[in-house]
């Protein structure tokens, strides 16, 4: 019985360490996505209060879409790989987008 006994308690000792490494691998996850949540969220603010070309011209969300645009933009530009255009109906954000050297293409103009 001892036997069989120490055998389950290894049993369950893998299982949690392999729980313990798939907790571990969603939380560095969960972190990564949080560190680049606050990178967003600080160029929506930067654009809101100090980017001359755009202060009062955007909205809460309308910051966030664009804050966006211009990481996913400035992480492509060292890749060597086209990043297309800033994809914006609203003209008030596309204006400000173009202001800021994005470039950006109206899906309505295709109609």
């Amino acid at each position: 019985k001892m036997a069989m006994l120490e055998e389950v308690v290894l049993h369950l000792q893998e299982g949690l360490r392999a729980k313990d490494a798939e907790l571990s691998s969603v939380h560095q996850e969960l972190a990564g996505k949080s560190r680049e949540a606050g990178e967003i969220r600080g160029e929506a603010a930067r654009l809101l209060l100090d980017a001359p070309q755009v202060v009062g011209r955007l909205r809460g969300f309308d910051a966030i879409q664009l804050a966006t645009a211009l990481l996913w933009f400035r992480a492509l530009r060292p890749t060597n790989i086209e990043p297309g255009a800033f994809i914006v109906a609203d003209k008030p954000l596309r204006e400000a987008a173009v202001a800021l050297g994005l470039a950006a293409d109206n899906p309505e103009d295709y109609e």
